[in-house]
């Protein structure tokens, strides 16, 4: 089976270059505010299940705040490792 294929049951199987492109297709065009999600899978029933599972995750992606970071106290917490580690490395640990 090459990368870009999934298998499925009785070997069917589906090309996820596809699923990508239709995805993309779908994201691009609601984005645009050209069409609703269900319009846009509408192009696609081949891959219609796939579709709306993937697209509930992008809708719930949506609803993040756009400012989504790592907490003060992570940086410091990697910062300090990170100095740590280069530290190290210096003094030939």
């Amino acid at each position: 089976m090459q990368p870009s294929q999934i298998g499925g049951d009785e070997g069917e199987r589906f090309d996820l270059r596809r699923v990508e492109d239709a995805l993309a297709d779908c994201i691009e065009v609601f984005l645009k505010g050209e069409a609703g999600f269900e319009a846009t899978i509408e192009r696609y029933p081949e891959h219609k299940d796939e579709l709306l599972a993937l697209l509930n995750v992008v809708s719930s992606l949506r609803c993040l705040p756009e400012d989504i970071g790592p907490s003060p106290a992570w940086r410091r917490q990697t910062k300090a490792a990170i100095l740590a580690k280069i530290t190290g490395e210096q003094s030939g640990d």
